[in-house]
């Protein structure tokens, strides 16, 4: 340990001259801010600790500075030694990030720390006052619940309470223009940390970063740390804080790529499907699939693979998972002739595990389980090593873990002890990738999805609630934000593809089937109907996918814009509904798409809203399929006006580049998404035509549509050759 005489000083981090690098000034006392462009950004509350029963008295005991380097950078760090070196902390700046992080270490470890209360905190640090109601305050929004929502949003000052505990976080602040904002999130130990709301006395409260307040020890030499990164924007900030985190833990962002049931169209059985613990008349559910399988194949619907959801397994106590093999009664020849027969792999439903489950040692199984009736949850490797590896033998290609919060918050254990919900997920993480399976996360926890920054094979995630014919269940843009700079992608659940379908056990119907289809598509996520037998919309199914059943989308999932912040946090100006932008990026060259749902006044949209190039002039167009496409030049002063509109008439634009000669690609006008990487491969330009290099299924007739130098639209129609590709060249005369 190193000794130093503590002085009373004060160290200043001397950073580069962007003005929204972070300055951190520590001071003597063990006090602490944030100042961005010369003014303060978050000034520090008192640092607690609770042990031995009680909060201690944490006096300043030794400090000193160290300079080094991480994934991040070089930085500069100085660490703070509480009660003679018994609690440590210690915070670092970099010379070449926006970013400061924070650590609590504990030399000792921690006896009896738990406060009582899940949703406070044991520790705090960093921790930053609520400030007093000014007239230029700060912005708050952090996700809280299950599948993150849409977000809670206020003002930062002592006038409000901030969400906070098991169910939240991060925590974004920004000022009234965006010209800074912040995420302050756990960056290792993502399952122990949580951000809280400290009342220190009337009026004067702080929000905290700490460990969880049911925790009962602290084991000796552990280490938690947390992330404020400084940014300006909604989408850019948090979209660099996740990569950072990405970058720490060395996860490849593209992973979701890779996935199966993210590259083709599936059928999925879901809350919300017609065939959720529903079969047809007399059948059934090994009768009923085989059924919607010779059903799709009739009407050439090219289902990839099939989700089947909680009606297969055996369940035990408090309906948990007592047996996660096929009941004979729901497949009388069982999961592999299925598989064999539809050539369907699987994504396989599981939620938490019953006390009297027959994997547990306790219960005569093979593996080591904590038991707290009626829950139960795997402590071993080797129990997931088993269940993945046997179960992919009967097709299974992605592991759907549901119920994960009612899994964490149902035990004790969970709460009480700092590492098990880690290990838990790391051991199911890690026993997927050996198996060569993706995850996705179902009932998350914002600290479940920032979990997955550790674990490659966690590939998406559900980003609402379950799908019912006409519940809110699409709006997935704040969420959808946080997905993608995790390298996730946001998944809006299964749908019907019809308004009515016919003896469904819900006895709802569907009024808005191509929003939910478009936004499916937008998502990047699963694309999945969820019809009844002989009450498809081919046509419909088709505008997300080529022939094969290959998802055309876009290059990141449709994400709220930044101004939907500011109206939702400060009521100032913003999109009176949900406004939502993404691009397909091909050769560096961006094509944009805009959707507007539930506006209940008109909104612009100005290319100071796109991040456009200045390399080409633009012009756009209303999707529709039912209506002739008239093409606009768009300009500073010729925008994109949305007008006032609901979900049956949900508007979709799209803003395309135009070549130095004059022609525009639109693309493929029958797709919701018609210029995506997964059908073009290339384009290239001369000086009076443009060309594409298209990809698909052989024999697929693929029309793609131009925009001429005279304003003309040009359509060409062309076949995929035996070997999967075509080339198409209008006409230049």
């Amino acid at each position: 340990m190193k000794h130093k005489i503590l002085l009373l000083l004060v160290f200043v981090t001397i950073t580069s001259v962007c003005s929204l690098q972070p300055q951190l000034v520590v001071n003597g006392d063990g006090s602490y801010k944030i100042l961005v462009g010369g003014k303060v950004w978050l000034e520090s509350a008192p640092t607690r600790l609770h042990s031995n029963g009680q909060w201690q008295d944490l006096r300043l005991t030794n400090s000193y500075k160290e300079k080094g380097i991480d994934f991040w950078g070089p930085f500069s760090e100085y660490v703070l030694e509480w009660n003679n070196g018994a609690f440590l902390t210690s915070l670092r700046s970099y010379s070449d990030t926006p970013i400061v992080s924070f650590e609590q270490i504990f030399p000792q470890g921690a006896q009896d720390t738990s406060v009582g209360n899940p949703n406070e905190l044991i520790s705090n640090f960093p921790s930053f006052n609520l400030p007093d109601p000014s007239s230029d305050p700060l912005g708050y929004m952090t996700y809280v619940g299950n599948m993150l929502g849409e977000g809670v949003y206020g003002i930062f000052d002592s006038m409000n309470t901030i969400p906070g505990g098991l169910d939240s976080g991060p925590l974004v602040l920004f000022n009234q223009d965006l010209s800074i904002s912040s995420v302050l999130s756990a960056s290792t130990q993502f399952m122990a940390g949580s951000i809280a709301q400290v009342d220190f006395a009337p009026m004067k409260a702080a929000a905290a970063f700490g460990i969880m307040g049911n925790v009962t020890h602290v084991p000796k030499g552990f280490r938690i740390e947390s992330i404020l990164y400084v940014g300006s924007g909604i989408n850019d900030l948090i979209f660099n804080w996740g990569r950072s985190l990405l970058k720490r833990f060395n996860k490849d962002p593209s992973g979701p790529s890779f996935d199966y049931s993210l590259k083709y169209l599936g059928y999925y059985t879901d809350n919300g499907a017609y065939y959720y613990y529903h079969t047809e008349n007399q059948l059934n559910y090994e009768q009923t699939l085989f059924n919607v399988k010779e059903y799709a194949d009739s009407l050439s619907i090219p289902y990839k693979y099939i989700q089947l959801d909680s009606w297969w397994y055996y369940k035990g106590l408090a309906d948990g998972v007592k047996n996660w093999t096929m009941m004979p009664n729901i497949m009388p020849n069982g999961l592999l002739n299925f598989y064999q027969k539809t050539g369907w792999p699987i994504v396989g439903h599981n939620r938490y595990w019953s006390s009297n489950t027959d994997y547990a040692s306790a219960n005569g199984g093979r593996f080591p389980f904590i038991i707290e009736s009626p829950l139960a949850i795997p402590t071993d490797k080797a129990f997931w090593d088993y269940l993945l590896q046997t179960s992919k033998l009967w097709g299974l290609i992605v592991y759907e873990q549901d119920w994960l919060y009612n899994e964490f918050i149902g035990l004790k254990s969970t709460q009480e002890n700092i590492t098990l919900a880690r290990d838990w997920l790391l051991n199911m993480g890690q026993a997927a990738a050996d198996a060569g399976l993706t995850i996705q996360y179902c009932m998350p926890y914002p600290r479940h999805v920032l979990q997955s920054v550790e674990l490659p094979a966690v590939t998406n995630f559900r980003a609402s609630d379950d799908y019912h014919p006409d519940n809110a269940q699409w709006k997935i843009g704040v969420s959808s934000i946080v997905a993608y700079a995790l390298g996730l992608a946001p998944s809006k659940d299964n749908f019907w593809t019809t308004p009515v379908q016919p003896g469904n056990p819900y006895n709802l119907k569907e009024d808005y089937p191509e929003l939910e289809s478009a936004v499916a598509t937008y998502s990047t996520g699963p694309v999945a109907p969820s019809d009844r037998i002989g009450y498809s919309n081919v046509e419909l199914i088709m505008r997300s996918c080529n022939k094969d059943g290959l998802i055309l989308k876009p290059s990141k999932p449709m994400t709220s814009i930044d101004a939907t912040f500011l109206r939702r946090a400060f009521n100032l100006v913003g999109p009176s509904g949900e406004v939502l932008t993404t691009y397909t990026e091909i050769s560096n060259v961006r094509w944009y798409h805009i959707m507007s749902v539930d506006l209940t006044s008109p909104y612009v949209i100005s290319p100071s809203d796109l991040d456009l190039s200045d390399e080409f002039s633009y012009v756009a167009y209303k999707h529709s399929f039912t209506n002739s496409t008239t093409v606009s030049p768009f300009t500073k002063t010729e925008p994109i006006k949305l007008p006032i509109s609901g979900k049956a008439d949900f508007g979709l634009y799209h803003v395309v580049p135009v070549f130095e000669n004059g022609w525009a690609i639109l693309g493929e006008l029958n797709k919701w998404v018609p210029i995506s990487t997964q059908r073009i491969s290339a384009f290239w330009e001369s000086t009076s035509v443009v060309g594409v290099s298209i990809k698909g299924s052989p024999n697929e007739v693929v029309s793609f549509t131009f925009l001429n130098p005279k304003s003309q639209l040009v359509m060409v129609n062309v076949v995929i050759s035996s070997s999967g590709t075509a080339v198409v060249v209008p006409n230049s005369q």
